[in-house]
């Protein structure tokens, strides 16, 4: 699951990079592009909320506790087992990895 989350919040985040002009980036823009520079982090967060929301649904449709549980379950995984402690970081690698 870690995976998939990790995996559709690049792919938003990539999206959202894409729709941003290329003079936001240099400044070259004028102020139509400053604006979508000072408007990207927002539309990037957004954009990954929905990434997410919609794996959660679509892995299991409804189910808030399963939701709301899954940050404590990592935290405690993560304290207990360090096997867990090595996936994790080699996922987190892979999506950092994805995400240049």
């Amino acid at each position: 699951m870690l995976r998939e989350l990790g995996q559709a919040k690049v792919d938003a985040f990539k999206a959202a990079l894409k729709e941003t002009p290329a003079g936001a980036w240099t400044g070259s823009g004028g102020r139509a592009a400053a604006a979508a520079a000072a408007a990207l982090g927002p539309r990037v967060l957004q954009a990954c909320a929905a990434s997410e929301d919609l794996v959660w649904e679509q892995k299991w449709p409804g189910d808030r506790a399963r939701r709301l549980g899954f940050v404590p379950a990592l935290a405690r995984l993560q304290a207990k087992d360090r096997a867990f402690c090595l996936r994790r970081a080699t996922i987190e690698r892979e999506l950092d990895a994805m995400s240049a």
